[in-house]
């Protein structure tokens, strides 16, 4: 493949992706909704095909993974790179990628792993308890439980939240999603470009010291 056309079919993949960025956001209003109840098999199949695939997602291929048996049941690991802590793990399975696509687009993608309580984060308790929208006792009771971890680095042990208020908060408040994590970040060099308007800019990842891509628009000055 020549360099310019490879170049082309970068340019090309950035404008597509950045495109069902705004249409993810956009359908999220309603698909978000649908995706919640399936969210353990969404991420349990996407995990495993990322590991498997050597797929990187941002904030879930900086662990560190070991293979194991335990009570019969095969396991990924996830380890803490910082301090070397086993906070969670994936339940193996050997996935296709239909599958796996499926459950991608139908269900992981309009979720945010990020988050630290599985389906809101514990900001957005903060910003409702600010805005007194939130009476204090459920807050505390929230608060209470809160994960240390969030979903990429408690895999299959993350708790399922299901608290309807701050879901809905983090919801109308989230800047980011698993689509985002996926396809505005990459390892490969060979999708990356750069110009003066947009491209990849690089940054080592400090958990995983792997050189990592991140997609820019450059903002036009205000005169």
């Amino acid at each position: 493949m020549s360099n310019k056309l490879k170049t082309m079919i970068n340019y090309i993949s950035f404008i597509i992706t950045n495109k069902l960025n705004i249409i993810v956001y956009i359908s999220s209003s309603l698909v978000y909704w649908f995706a919640i109840p399936f969210r353990k098999y969404g991420r349990n199949i996407v995990y495993n095909y990322a590991i498997q695939n050597n797929i990187y997602i941002n904030g879930f291929s900086c662990n560190k993974f070991e293979y194991t048996d335990t009570n019969y049941e095969k396991l990924y690991l996830i380890i803490n790179p910082k301090n070397n802590i086993n906070t969670g793990y994936i339940v193996y399975k050997k996935v296709n990628k239909l599958e796996y696509l499926f459950a991608k687009w139908f269900i992981w993608i309009w979720l945010d792993d990020k988050a630290d309580m599985d389906l809101f984060d514990t900001s957005d308790l903060i910003y409702m308890k600010n805005k007194k929208s939130l009476n204090k006792y459920y807050y505390e009771y929230i608060a209470m439980r809160k994960n240390s971890y969030n979903s990429f680095q408690l895999g299959d042990k993350q708790f399922d939240y299901n608290y309807f208020l701050p879901a809905l908060v983090h919801f109308f408040r989230m800047k980011e999603c698993n689509f985002e994590y996926m396809y505005n970040y990459t390892t490969d060099s060979n999708k990356t470009f750069k110009n003066k308007y947009f491209g990849w800019k690089t940054y080592i990842d400090i958990n995983s010291s792997k050189q990592v891509y991140k997609k820019y628009i450059k903002n036009k000055k205000r005169s």
